[in-house]
Order: structure tokens, then C-alpha cells, then sequence
């Protein structure tokens, strides 16, 4: 671990902390799946995004859809969230900055289990939408509408990252407004397990994004390339997104992490009041002369964005916006490529003398080329994304290979989700 600042009294004891917190998640026993989804809800009629405000906006939406949840969750007076449990499984809905509508399930121990919970909830979100005439879609990007001409919804947070990414690069309000994920999450036995998964996880991560590939889109045109939503990540801030520093390399550690973590630019803090502020000192800063709690630990790794990030499980994030069908899917190839000790010596011998700068030219690769693009160990893409969907398959269940099966015919079809909705 680097020297402690001479300005940050306090920085080895908030390393420690970050590392405990994050270690605190560790369960060696855990087979489970976490999924969250972003859909994008839009006017039956032309396909426009509908605003969070007025009449039969999101906002309203929320409103009515809440007859079904426990909780709502207000920003001030606005209504920005729902929670509930159903059958022992925590489900809660949270708006991404232009309103996009996020479902974040689980976890999962099965993928059938997911999958059917997945479907649900898009048959009672779109049981609200289709009597005001609107239907709720998952694709990478706004079929229609500009990023600009997206209504930012009533939260702090995203009016001061709004703020910041105008100097950080050219996609921040493309990121914001515009784009929708999906993303996966799972759990690690122990402090060595963590570090191993996310250097694969790092690995993996360009052909999970090319298996994903669902945006035909951006900013009302025909995009030009492949994984529209690696590009705007691409430009929104490195000092936050991308890949983390170093993660690749035999001595990274989760120490390590704790100081990129420390000295990333804040944005967002929480005063002393508990009230959100902007802040453009690193959170190492802000922290110089006091030791951060359990919430502030959860704020930091929040206002980090990296392709896989690391919190009390481990998040894969570069998949676009999916139906319940493919999101599932992609449970499914993460948790068999991910839990068994078997599927992770598979991905060490496929992912072995990996870089950092293979991760970013495989990434440029397949933007250009699609499966066909030779990555990594001179191979086509296509032959990792089989590779991939072969280990899964290995580990697991009968009825969860049926779940992953539609990801699959896609990889070794070599076609993307965009492409075939080209195609029709």
C-alpha cells in the first residue's frame, strides 16, 4: 500500500475500513444471483420517451403502480421508488436519471425461479402502461429521442453528476438520460476468491457486452458501430469508469481498490447535516480527518462506475438493457461461469496472460468488428462467447441450462440481439 498522505491522517484507517466493509459480504456458501434491469418507457404512438413529470408520467406511473408495493421512496415531495418483498424475494424499483425504470431482484438460487420473477414484473409494468398508451421496452438506448431532449428527474445526485460530466468528457448526458442496462451481480467466498473473480470478470466482460449487444439506436439514428453503450462509457469520466486500474496485474489487492477508491473525485457528498452536496474533492479528501461509516463506504463505491465493480458481491455491468428472457439468460452464463471451482479454472486457462491493454483493444475490436474481431490470443470473439457458454452449461442445472439457452443460440449464431432486430 502506498505512503499515507501527509494531508490525510485518516487514510489508512478509511483503506481498512473500505476493505472490512467490503469483506463483510463474503459468503463461501453462496450460489446466488442478483439481477437489475432498466426499462425504458415510452409512447406507444411514435416511441418517445415519456417524461417524468405530468400528466401519465413516471412519476405517475409510480403512483399507480404502488397499490402493489410496501414502500415508496420520495426524493423531497417526488416520488422516485417502490420496494417490496414477494415470496421471500426483495424486489425494488429505482428511476436512472432520465427515467429509466429499474427493477432490481433478488438474489436468486435458481435461474428458472429468476426468470419467472423477471417476466412478472414486465407483464405488471406494462399492465399500467398499455391503458395510457405506453409500452416499457429493454434496449441499450432511447429508440428515439436525443439525450438532450430527455427530462432529468427531481434527484440531487443526478443534477450534480449532470454537472460534472460536462467537462469530463462527450457521453455524460448520453449516459445519463439516453442509455439502459442490465446488470448482474454475485457473491465471493473470501478476500483471494474476490480479487480472482474480478480480474475475470474484467476479462469477460467485452463478450458479455458483445452477447448483450441490444441497442440499434443512438441519439434517433441507426448507430454505426457495435456495443453503442461501450463507446459512451468510454467518455463519460475515466478517472471513474472504464476499467479499474491495475486489476489485471498479479500484485492488484483490495487495498488497492480502496485507494483508487480514495482518490476519485467525490461529485456527490453528504454533509454533516445528511444533506447531498457537490463536491469536487476526492473522497480522500473529504475524509482526511475522519473515518468513514458502513453508509459512507456504500456512498463512495455508488459514485464509481467501472465495467465490473466491487461492493459486498461482485457487479458485472457492461450488458445493455435485455427482456426478462435474455436478462435471465445472462444470470444463468455468470452463475455457471462463475460459482464452480471447476467453471473458474476454466476461465483461468481461457483468459491466461490477459492485459489490461488486451481488455481495452478487445473492447475497440469488437465495437468495429462484431464476434468477428480477433481479440485477446488472436482469436475471434465468437469463439470466447462459445467458449463461455459451454463452461456454464457444465455447471448448471437441467433446468437452468433450458434459461440460459436463448443467450446461447444467439453466441453461436455469431448475430447480436441488435442485429436480428435490424433484421426484422
Amino acid at each position: 500500500m502506498e505512503k499515507t498522505p501527509d494531508n490525510q491522517p485518516c487514510r489508512a484507517q478509511n483503506v481498512r475500513a473500505i476493505v472490512d466493509w467490503i469483506l463483510d459480504g463474503a459468503d463461501g456458501k453462496s450460489t446466488r444471483v442478483g439481477i437489475e434491469i432498466e426499462h425504458q418507457v415510452l409512447h406507444a404512438d411514435g416511441g418517445a420517451r415519456v417524461a417524468y413529470s405530468g400528466e401519465h408520467g413516471i412519476e405517475d406511473l409510480l403512483e399507480r403502480m404502488s397499490e402493489n408495493w410496501e414502500q415508496k421512496v420520495y426524493e423531497g415531495e417526488h416520488l422516485i421508488g417502490l420496494s417490496r418483498s414477494m415470496d421471500g424475494i426483495a424486489e425494488t424499483v429505482t428511476l436512472e436519471p432520465g427515467g429509466q425504470v429499474e427493477l432490481s431482484a433478488g438474489p436468486f438460487n435458481d435461474m428458472f425461479t429468476a426468470l419467472e420473477a423477471l417476466s412478472d414484473f414486465e407483464d405488471e409494468l406494462n399492465g399500467f402502461l398499455e391503458p395510457v398508451g405506453q409500452l416499457a421496452v429493454q434496449m441499450g438506448y432511447s429508440p428515439v429521442d436525443k439525450a438532450a431532449d430527455i427530462e432529468l428527474i427531481p434527484k440531487k445526485r443526478y443534477e450534480f453528476m449532470d454537472k460534472y460530466f460536462e467537462n469530463t468528457g462527450e457521453y455524460g448526458k448520453c449516459m445519463m438520460r439516453g442509455s439502459a442496462s442490465t446488470q448482474v451481480s454475485i457473491d465471493f467466498a473470501n478476500r483471494k476468491e474476490a480479487i480472482r473473480k474480478m480480474r475475470l470478470a474484467y476479462c469477460a466482460a467485452p463478450i458479455i457486452a458483445m452477447m448483450c449487444d441490444n441497442t440499434v439506436m443512438f441519439e434517433g439514428q441507426l448507430r454505426e458501430y457495435y456495443q453503442v453503450r461501450t463507446e459512451i462509457w468510454s467518455s463519460v469520466d475515466p478517472a471513474r469508469c472504464g476499467i479499474i486500474p491495475g486489476v489485471l496485474d498479479e500484485d492488484w489487492s483490495l487495498d488497492k481498490y480502496a485507494e483508487w477508491l480514495l482518490d476519485t473525485p467525490a461529485i456527490v457528498a453528504i454533509d454533516e447535516n445528511g444533506d447531498t452536496v457537490y463536491d469536487e474533492r476526492t473522497f480522500g479528501e473529504i475524509f482526511a480527518e475522519k473515518v468513514m461509516s458502513e453508509d459512507d463506504i456504500a456512498h463512495v463505491i455508488s459514485m464509481v462506475f467501472p465495467d465490473v465493480r466491487l461492493k459486498q458481491y461482485i457487479e458485472f455491468r457492461t450488458a445493455d438493457a435485455l427482456t426478462s428472457k435474455y436478462a435471465a439468460a445472462l444470470a444463468a452464463l455468470i452463475k455457471g461461469c462463475f460459482y464452480a471451482d471447476s467453471a473458474l479454472d476454466a476461465l483461468d486457462k481461457l483468459f491466461e496472460g490477459v492485459t489490461e491493454r488486451d481488455v481495452m483493444l478487445a473492447k475497440m475490436a469488437m465495437m468495429a468488428e462484431g464476434y468477428g474481431a480477433k481479440i485477446y490470443n488472436n482469436k475471434e470473439a465468437w469463439w470466447y462467447a462459445e467458449k463461455m457458454n459451454m463452461i456454464a452449461k457444465l455447471n448448471l442445472t437441467k433446468e437452468e441450462r433450458e434459461v440460459l439457452e436463448p443467450l446461447t443460440t444467439y453466441a453461436f449464431s455469431h448475430v447480436t440481439l441488435a442485429e436480428m432486430t435490424v433484421f426484422e
